[in-house]
């Protein structure tokens, strides 16, 4: 079993030409960001670019079979050593020393029937224990590396405001959105802005909701209110799938204990696929006490639309 904490080891890296093959150690590989390994089979733009799985694990498997293992012989990308995978949710990020940043897309997979690596190990540990990445930003990992867990969530922040956008006045909402984010266990590094424009806000909120960009969570700041120029809800709805009435309506009854104008806030929150977009209002005061209310039910919402459904 593979213990560990949130940091560990590179042990070492592998590739093949081609797939249902053990996999050749290698010193060190280039990975590119939405491909996954140069030179290796799995490399493309689909879920599993790239694999890991813990020295741990093939410890354990070395024992059942009674031998020692080459390194590869799992077809296994990476081999962590003192990371702890056991139990790691889908959705999890990881991040290399050489600044690679990986997604956890599955846990374990279906054996080929009749492949060289059960043909001469006898057992596959992947099925139970192997981990599928997919590559949010590239670089070169090696051997030796350290492997860490960056934040479990990528978020992005979406500010709706023609006079920011116009440059004509400075944002302070998302910035202040991003930091909150950041300080409670959130990977946040993008920020865009956009004016008052449904179309706009719609296209924005389509573009960082394609699994491609690798967003858990949208959060938009501004367009919430009752004036003519505020349609953030309505492209927001034009946009999520399933909603989820119950967020908003917490940060409106958290923020009405201190300001009853929260109320009128109309921000809506809901699903497309496997990102969660929410509604912030536009003021700094209220962007900030709306997401911190909602900061202690976010880590699980993201984790069931990430496919875990254990309560």
């Amino acid at each position: 079993m593979a213990a560990g904490g949130r940091t560990g080891k590179v042990k070492a890296v592998c590739i093949s030409e081609k797939k249902g093959e053990i996999k050749k150690e290698v010193g060190r590989v280039s990975v590119k960001k939405g491909w996954g390994i140069d030179g290796d089979a799995h490399a493309g733009k689909w879920h599993r670019q790239v694999s890991i799985l813990a020295a741990e694990d093939i410890a354990d498997m070395e024992k059942v079979l009674g031998r020692n293992l080459d390194r590869g012989v799992f077809a296994e990308n990476i081999i962590t050593e003192g990371l702890k995978t056991d139990g790691m949710p889908v959705g999890s990020i990881l991040e290399t020393e050489g600044g690679v940043v990986l997604e956890l897309t599955q846990i374990g997979k279906e054996c080929h029937s009749d492949c060289a690596i059960k043909r001469q190990t006898g057992k596959c540990v992947m099925p139970q224990k192997g981990l599928f990445f997919r590559v949010l930003e590239g670089g070169e990992i090696k051997a030796g590396d350290t492997i860490e867990f960056a934040s479990l969530y990528n978020a992005a922040v979406l500010v709706v405001s023609t006079s920011c956008s116009m440059g004509t006045r400075t944002d302070e909402a998302g910035e202040a959105v991003m930091s909150i984010l950041r300080g409670n266990g959130f990977r946040s590094e993008y920020k865009s802005v956009v004016p008052d424009d449904a179309g706009r806000i719609k296209a924005e909120l389509l573009d960082l909701c394609n699994p491609e960009r690798g967003f858990h969570l949208v959060l938009t700041s501004g367009g919430t209110g009752l004036s003519p120029a505020d349609v953030t809800p309505e492209a927001t709805l034009e946009v999520i799938e399933r909603r989820a009435d119950g967020i908003c309506e917490l940060m409106r009854l958290e923020g009405g204990r201190s300001n009853s104008n929260a109320y009128l806030s109309r921000g809506v929150a809901g699903a497309r696929g496997r990102t969660l977009i929410v509604n912030l209002p536009g003021s700094t005061r209220g962007a900030s006490e709306s997401l911190r209310a909602i900061i202690p039910v976010l880590p699980h919402a993201l984790k069931m639309l990430c496919g875990d459904s254990r309560h």
